[in-house]
């Protein structure tokens, strides 16, 4: 039965071709109609705290395609307020969308390990999906999970194409020390992971590991301890690693700040080093996934730090707290490091809002020159150029995209495809509100139909913009 079960595992779908995927993911189909219910059944488990606006949007935009794909919704609400709660109450239909209640004082990884155990379920479940509440899967994403939901594997993994820092691909793993060394740290996602109830639930001994595991500094990656933990008490070990399309797997364009921000030094340089040191000795390894991971979560450059530093994350005593670890597992020298620390809040407040004001004029100047002025992207990006250009009072004609999705209808202008722009494109100023790499994918075609004269792309005001929502947003939240 095992062999059988390790043969299997050696087999990837055919479905799980990503450019099939990817050419569905194009087509902009948010309907669930085409989609085969899983003959698995599946819970999608949602902590959340004070986040009505996120759960809103994720019902809003993606229940309707996971429901048709058969995944149930359970939302664990510890909210304070009764937005969630009364917002869950309209959505709630007591058969694929579920509110359950939890205490205000709970840390989420012991809500996480609360559902683990099956609390609040309505009815027995093959797989337990634990997503944190800003998690959104396109249906490509979903199309592609359903199409490889099998009972032969313990955990099925979910990454997104764009965060697949280590070029995992879609694989199988049946070696839980490669699969450490490969997954660990995308593993820390709530939404990353989707476990077999029958392998990995059943039969554990709950007690011993919210005693060992739900304690600080370890507790913000107690489910992380909790797999690798318990794939050592399984005989056979198999899992799946699903690299989905690129930005299949998304965080809401609300969600601009993670819940432990404040303390992300202390979570990373403490309970990260801890969870992983913490193993058992048949994971070999640990170092490099640490440093991997730290250096990743501050991206490896000192930029990142000063931005930190801006935002009351970074300082003087947290180098000195933790200089050992981030010298041994970040690529960023020490001396800037310790430059970073020292250089005054203030200093990098007035620089950062000084290069924001450079680029607002630059980009009041590119409009003022031109009759027309369209917004190239609606995504998070695109939002924020919006809200700049009200405050700047500048108008702008709409936005521009190279698809045109039903979600569009939603925008407050009009929202052009960039080939109905084609012939009366004269004069038109064409502001690229995204990202660099959207900004390689997306230019050959705007040159197309518009001079590099008539083209804004300003990286630096771009980053100057996203900034500033991030703070508004932690402001609010830590408020």
């Amino acid at each position: 039965m095992e062999s059988a079960r390790l043969d299997s595992c050696a087999q990837i779908n055919k479905n799980t071709d990503p450019q099939a995927v990817d050419a569905a993911h194009s087509s902009g189909k948010h309907d669930g109609a085409s989609l085969k219910p899983v003959t698995a059944r599946i819970a999608l488990c949602i902590p959340t705290y004070e986040r009505w606006d996120m759960v809103e949007d994720f019902l809003i935009r993606c229940s309707e395609y996971y429901i048709a794909a058969g995944i149930d919704i359970y939302y664990y609400d510890s909210s304070v307020s009764n937005e969630t709660e009364a917002l869950l109450q309209r959505w709630s239909d007591g058969e694929h969308i579920h509110y359950v209640r939890m205490p205000s004082e709970l840390h989420p990884n012991a809500k996480a390990y609360k559902i683990f155990q099956g609390y609040g379920l309505k009815k027995e479940y093959d797989f337990i999906w634990l997503s944190n509440d800003g998690l959104q899967c396109s249906r490509a994403a979903i199309e592609q999970l359903i199409s490889n939901l099998s009972l032969e594997y313990d955990i099925i993994e979910i990454v997104d194409a764009e965060k697949d820092y280590n070029h995992v691909g879609t694989r199988t793993f049946t070696d839980r020390n490669e699969y450490m060394q490969n997954c660990a740290w995308y593993l820390g996602l709530f939404g990353a992971a989707i476990l077999n109830v029958h392998t990995m639930l059943e039969g554990v001994d709950w007690k011993s590991y919210e005693e060992r595991f739900l304690t600080k500094p370890v507790i913000y990656f107690s489910h992380v301890c909790f797999y690798f933990h318990r794939l050592v008490e399984l005989n056979r070990f198999c899992a799946v690693c699903l690299c989905m399309p690129r930005r299949s797997v998304v965080n809401s364009r609300l969600k601009k700040v993670i819940g432990w921000a404040r303390t992300a030094f202390y979570v990373v340089c403490e309970g990260w080093v801890q969870t992983i040191e913490g193993l058992p000795d048949c994971y070999t390894g640990k170092e490099r996934v640490i440093s991997e991971a730290v250096d990743r979560s501050f991206r490896g450059n000192v930029t990142d730090l000063y931005r930190y530093k801006v935002r009351g994350i970074y300082s003087m005593k947290v180098f000195l707290k933790y200089r050992t670890v981030l010298k041994k597992a970040t690529s960023i020298p020490r001396r800037e490091l310790f430059l970073a620390a020292l250089i005054p809040r203030s200093v990098l407040k007035a620089f950062y809002r000084l290069r924001q004001m450079a680029g607002q004029r630059k980009l009041q100047r590119f409009c003022a020159a031109r009759k027309r002025t369209v917004i190239y992207g609606t995504g998070s990006i695109g939002a924020v150029y919006a809200q700049c250009f009200n405050r700047l009072g500048i108008s702008f004609e709409g936005f521009c995209v190279s698809r045109r999705k039903p979600k569009h209808a939603e925008l407050d202008h009009p929202v052009y495809e960039l080939a109905e722009l084609k012939g009366t494109a004269d004069n038109i100023g064409f502001v690229l509100a995204m990202d660099q790499s959207n900004v390689e994918e997306v230019l050959p075609a705007v040159k197309r139909i518009a001079t590099d004269r008539d083209i804004f792309c300003d990286f630096k005001l771009t980053e100057e913009l996203t900034f500033v929502e991030v703070l508004q947003a932690q402001n609010r939240l830590w408020d």
